[in-house]
């Protein structure tokens, strides 16, 4: 050979000093160190061939020499971070599980409480109503059984029908009684096709005193269930007093509250469904619940009393969902045939 470089035709191009002076100071012994090469950082190794002056230079990319190491650290410092937090993850989870347990329980125990103040008011309302509606009945007795000649037509029918419906709160006083021991209802056949009209029309005075609309929509002939007469009564009278109320300061053009019977899949229903501003989103959730209530001088009795007797009936009422306003369904199983 003639000494002349074949390959490659020229050095590489490390024109970093610290490398030239490794080369210089270590050409008797290995070395390696990070240089700029061509813009690059890249890994410099050197070692002497020995019995020559040569010192033969290998160039490295960092990434290429260093990343696999580096993706492996990072990985391992992932994991171990990872099942570092495991369990502080997994505590986590417990603590908010126990502290919504807690919070449920602490709810029962308030709506327990609640529960048993109600029971002991509705006892002392009950039979106080009760005791008032026997003195009220037996002076219309008198009235009733006195000098009939004195009354007209139109008055001993008013007598009578004010009879009839003492009878119908001295019943329910009843059944109010057991209240905070269950509803225990009488189910007798009941027509709700006949009944709820009826039921609908004792409401109406009421509302167009506050200028409701009350509309029963036609449905079915009939529409068959076994229901106690007296509790059905109660659930739906609430649910016109509450909707003619809503409806009355609603912003609908004349204010209207529809009331509407139907039966479907073997159970029966009945929709009473208002103009008004709907339910707040404040008291959707605990709705049914005794004390909550949307109306300034509501005591939030009503719902949760008639969902309870709903319930007995082996029925249920729910809330529905409405563009506008709000809307109750009653839910009683079908007679049987």
């Amino acid at each position: 050979m003639d000494g002349r470089v074949i390959y490659p035709p020229g050095p590489p191009p490390v024109d970093t000093r610290p490398v030239w002076e490794a080369v210089g100071r270590r050409a008797a012994e290995p070395f390696a160190v990070e240089a700029d090469v061509g813009g690059k950082q890249e890994v410099v190794a050197g070692a002497p061939v020995h019995g020559t002056d040569f010192v033969l230079l290998s160039i490295a990319d960092t990434d290429t020499l260093f990343g696999p190491a580096r993706r492996r650290l990072a990985l391992r410092l992932g994991l171990g971070v990872l099942l570092a937090a495991l369990p502080l993850v997994v505590v986590a989870l417990l603590l908010r599980r126990s502290l919504r347990a807690f919070r449920q329980a602490e709810e029962d125990a308030v709506r327990g409480e609640r529960l048993r103040s109600l029971g002991e008011a509705v006892d002392l309302i009950a039979h106080e109503v009760k005791n008032s509606l026997n003195g009220l009945g037996m002076a219309l007795d008198m009235i009733l059984q006195g000098d009939r000649t004195g009354l007209e037509a139109r008055q001993r029918r008013a007598v009578a029908g004010l009879r009839r419906e003492m009878e119908r709160l001295s019943e329910f006083t009843s059944e109010l009684l057991f209240f905070s021991k269950g509803v225990v209802p009488r189910p007798v056949t009941l027509d709700l096709a006949q009944f709820v009209p009826k039921v609908t029309e004792l409401a109406r005075d009421a509302a167009e005193a506050r200028g409701v609309v009350l509309t029963v929509v036609p449905g079915e002939q009939q529409v068959r269930v076994k229901a106690d007469p007296t509790l059905v009564h109660v659930v739906i009278a609430n649910l016109l007093g509450n909707a003619v109320n809503f409806a009355a300061v609603g912003d609908a053009a004349p204010p209207w509250v529809e009331v509407k019977v139907s039966s479907s899949g073997g159970g029966a229903g009945v929709l009473v469904r208002d103009s008004g501003p709907g339910v707040a989103p404040a008291v959707k959730r605990r709705l049914f619940e005794p004390f909550v209530t949307g109306k300034p001088n509501g005591v939030g009795i009503g719902l949760a009393l008639s969902r309870r007797i709903a319930r007995a009936h082996g029925g249920d009422l729910v809330h529905e969902e409405a563009v506008s306003g709000a809307a109750f369904r009653l839910v009683l199983p079908m007679e049987e045939r």
